[in-house]
């Protein structure tokens, strides 16, 4: 069972990476595009604030990082650094640029993130504690 578990976890987190990639480093890939609208800053927020809390929601159920302070704060850095590299490499993809705006809704998504899962585990102690 333990087995089992450890390949959905490399499962989730290569999958994980793999989307961010992508969607992080695909030429013309913005979802204005896709959708036909002109560039708007709250649908760039909803995408890249959307893109980290889901990849914040996983990677912190996949580490069980819980309640434990610590945890967190490696989490929130090991996403920051993850978020600025990709934001770095997309100074040399052709009609991608480095963005502060971008950088600061991944930041705002993996804030939420680790809230919820704060919240969702802090939750749950309190109904085992019941």
């Amino acid at each position: 069972m333990k087995k089992n578990k450890r390949n959905i976890d490399f499962i989730l987190i290569s999958s994980s990476l793999i989307g961010l990639f992508i969607f992080s480093l695909w030429p013309k890939f913005h979802p204005e595009s896709i959708l036909n609208l002109e560039y708007q800053k709250n649908l760039d927020l909803l995408f890249h604030s959307g893109y980290y809390l889901i990849i914040t929601i996983i990677f912190s159920y996949i580490f069980q990082i819980q309640l434990r302070f610590k945890n967190n704060v490696i989490l929130f850095c090991s996403l920051l650094l993850i978020s600025f590299l990709f934001e770095i490499i997309q100074i040399w993809i052709p009609e991608r640029s480095f963005c502060i705006f971008d950088l600061k809704n991944n930041i705002i998504g993996i804030s939420f993130g680790i809230f919820l899962s704060y919240t969702f585990h802090k939750i749950i102690l309190i109904k085992k504690l019941n």
